[in-house]
């Protein structure tokens, strides 16, 4: 709106100019050539654009200071909100996550919500396309810091049970745990995360380290695995030696399912928590933390940080071991499972055996629903979001 404005005040000057311009050139002609009649006329004609100047700047600044008005609305809207749900899990209910959602629903799903017909909403949401065409987008984007979210199903994958969760909700998800740990000013635990690139790169070195009879040369301190090891390759990364555990994110393809492994650095154990177990799912979920247990001494083996009274790293692979006792999934949603059970381990609080997926997913919704307007609003960017800066010019 600024720009546009700016162009218009641009081309009344250039006009206010020109005629300027006209009078002074009249004053200096004969009246022979022009009456003062005309040259009264062309006066009048530049006064009126000078006013008309003014009278558009008013308006546009009235018009500034209402969207200004809107934008602070917004932001008590959002603080309020955000002090109804600091209580946790326990502070968050279905309907104001209704009411904070409805701005992201087709009008279909909106009459749906204010006549409080959920289960029917609830069903609408299993279907992959809940908006007509083109009104799915999000512009402008919302920030996340490792990634952008443009669409407004990403939020209703979030949020409606059922929904299976992609690698984008759970890289932007653990960012998030990241943040949360390394910014605590008493975090309760020493952690960092991977995200699915991670497992990706050390799946695909796992198989040719397989297929190439376990050549230790693939091994390397100039590998990608090593820089995660750093806390080099990833926004808000912390180098593992400084932390007690290790979060990852496992995908068992064969399976389409999430899975969390957690390695305990000085147990050297990989913990694998499995929302769906039985014989089958447990042998392939063990199966899926192999690479991490095989590969993972090898590259500890590179970095002086983990040796012990100048004693090398032990060779051995991890032992990996399934966690028992956690709630099971009745539906698609084991990547909310897998963020809860982190989230749960990082605050030092037992997962409950009954496992409200409902309720956790509409927290994590109007979270990062929140947080992202909150953002927006306030035109704020994270220190390890922001661009970097230039390189300081010398002075001297």
């Amino acid at each position: 709106m600024a720009d546009v404005f700016e162009e218009y005040l641009k081309t009344i000057d250039t006009v206010i100019c020109k005629l300027q311009f006209l009078l002074s050139v009249a004053s200096l002609l004969p009246s022979s050539l022009i009456s003062d009649h005309e040259s009264r006329l062309l006066y009048q004609f530049s006064t009126n654009i000078t006013q008309c100047r003014r009278g558009l700047t008013v308006a546009f600044i009235q018009s500034l200071n209402q969207d200004i008005q809107k934008w602070m609305d917004e932001k008590v809207s959002v603080k309020k909100l955000d002090e109804d749900i600091r209580n946790g899990l326990d502070g968050c209910h279905k309907e104001k996550v209704m009411q904070m959602l409805c701005c992201l629903c087709d009008t279909e799903n909106l009459k749906m919500i204010e006549n409080e017909d959920c289960d029917k909403h609830l069903i609408k949401h299993d279907k992959e396309k809940v908006y007509l065409k083109g009104k799915d987008k999000i512009v402008p984007p919302f920030r996340f810091g490792v990634e952008d979210v443009a669409t407004k199903m990403w939020f209703h994958k979030l949020a409606y049970p059922g929904q299976c969760l992609t690698n984008s909700h759970l890289d932007i998800i653990f960012y998030y745990l990241r943040k949360k740990g390394k910014y605590a000013k008493e975090p309760k635990v020493k952690f960092t995360t991977t995200d699915c690139l991670f497992f990706k790169t050390i799946h695909a070195l796992y198989e040719k380290f397989i297929a190439q009879k376990k050549n230790l040369s693939l091994i390397t301190a100039q590998h990608a695995i090593a820089d995660y090891i750093r806390g080099r390759k990833m926004l808000c990364g912390s180098p593992w030696h400084l932390c007690d555990h290790v979060f990852f994110i496992i995908h068992m393809e064969t399976e389409s399912h999430w899975i969390l492994g957690r390695l305990n650095i000085e147990e050297r154990r990989v913990y694998m928590y499995n929302s769906l177990s039985t014989a089958m799912k447990d042998s392939a979920a063990i199966k899926a933390c192999q690479p991490f247990a095989v590969l993972l001494p090898h590259f500890f083996a590179l970095f002086d940080e983990f040796k012990k009274e100048n004693k090398p790293v032990c060779l051995d692979p991890f032992e990996v071991v399934k966690v028992d006792g956690l709630p099971q999934q009745t539906s698609n949603d084991c990547g909310c499972f897998v963020a809860s059970f982190a989230e749960y381990f990082i605050d030092m609080k037992p997962i409950p055996p009954i496992f409200d997926v409902e309720k956790h997913r509409d927290r994590l919704a109007v979270l990062f629903y929140k947080y992202a307007r909150m953002k927006e609003v306030e035109f704020i960017d994270s220190e390890d979001e922001a661009p970097p800066k230039g390189p300081k010019k010398n002075l001297s």
